[in-house]
């Protein structure tokens, strides 16, 4: 998924109503012009798995997940890219509309994207300027 969007339905990644148990993610360009996306999932009922960064490779373990197993929350940051932020929100399998934004990852109330225990279908992760 590249450039999401707020208009249609286009612009996120997931199938509506099958929970997602892996995620890809990666900044286009140069690492010097773009930086670097670093992003880890929470399992449903489980815990927390390690950073990721920039998933580009062609590794096949080369995500955030386990096969096989629910993803509750996520959470997003950008590295080595001053006076920008990465911001997460999601949509859940057993309910409609878009999660608020989550925020570059904190320890506050927005520190994840989702809700413990209920499985998450669709994804969006955008670049905003701080």
């Amino acid at each position: 998924m590249t450039n999401y969007n707020n208009v249609s339905s286009d612009g996120y990644a997931g199938i509506p109503c099958r929970a997602i148990t892996g995620l890809k993610a990666y900044t286009v360009g140069s690492q010097s012009a773009v930086g670097n996306l670093q992003y880890r999932v929470h399992l449903r009922g489980g815990r927390w798995l390690p950073w990721v960064t920039d998933a580009s490779g062609k590794a096949p373990n080369d995500y955030a997940g386990i096969y096989g197993h629910v993803i509750d929350g996520i959470q997003v940051k950008l590295v080595n890219k001053p006076g920008y932020h990465a911001e997460v929100r999601v949509q859940l399998t057993d309910r409609t509309g878009w999660l608020s934004w989550s925020s570059q990852y904190s320890t506050g109330v927005d520190a994840y994207a989702g809700i413990y225990g209920i499985g998450i279908d669709r994804v969006q992760i955008r670049i905003v300027k701080n």
